[in-house]
């Protein structure tokens, strides 16, 4: 009877160990990018907030010109599963997500083409590691008014920046820039906003 009850003990000591050790803490991290455009010099803001917890990144993703005021962005945000060098977009309910298209391969040198809500049909081109180990990417959308940017992440798969390459398109780039640089209205109206948390 005691080695019973010594057994249960320990097999119950063993499960909520095993159950600490695979609960995984989210991590959080949120930068600045300057967007500038190609006809102008004008210039805005947008914020970023990045949250991965296992293979699970989530993007939110928000605009602001220099007085504060929120702009429409869409496409920026979104669902992701990390897995195998690869990253899937996660598509339908937050509670039960389905696997969705690969929008970034990091393993090869070759492109991913996938079907995005806002963007259309893309076209994602690995170009291969930097020298300080960035992921850099073409991206294309395909169509007629579609964007062609170049794209550089850093190794938690964050945007550091994205260049246009379309003299069409009014958009030049958007660069990620210390806090420091971005105007005090556009931050407070960040750290106000109910969508940056």
């Amino acid at each position: 009877m005691i080695r019973k009850v010594v057994f249960l003990v320990l097999m119950i000591t063993i499960l909520f160990s095993c159950k600490k050790r695979t609960e995984v803490e989210a991590i959080t991290e949120a930068y600045f990018y300057e967007i500038r455009y190609r006809d102008s010099d004008k210039i805005d803001y947008s914020y970023r907030l990045y949250e991965s917890s296992a293979d699970t990144l989530k993007i939110k993703a928000l605009a602001y010109d220099v007085l504060g005021n929120e702009l429409k962005r869409h496409g920026d945000g979104g669902f992701y599963l990390k897995s195998e060098n690869k990253l899937y977009m996660l598509e339908g309910l937050k509670s039960n997500p389905s696997l969705g298209e690969i929008v970034y391969d990091f393993s090869k040198k070759d492109c991913t083409r996938y079907f995005h809500p806002f963007h259309r049909q893309v076209t994602n081109c690995f170009i291969g590691k930097t020298v300080d180990d960035k992921y850099k990417f073409s991206s294309t959308q395909n169509a007629t008014d579609g964007y062609d940017w170049e794209i550089i992440l850093d190794k938690n798969y964050r945007l550091i920046e994205k260049r246009s390459r379309s003299p069409l398109e009014n958009f030049r780039s958007e660069i990620r820039v210390d806090k420091s640089k971005v105007p005090e209205t556009v931050v407070n109206k960040v750290l106000s906003s109910p969508h940056s948390h």
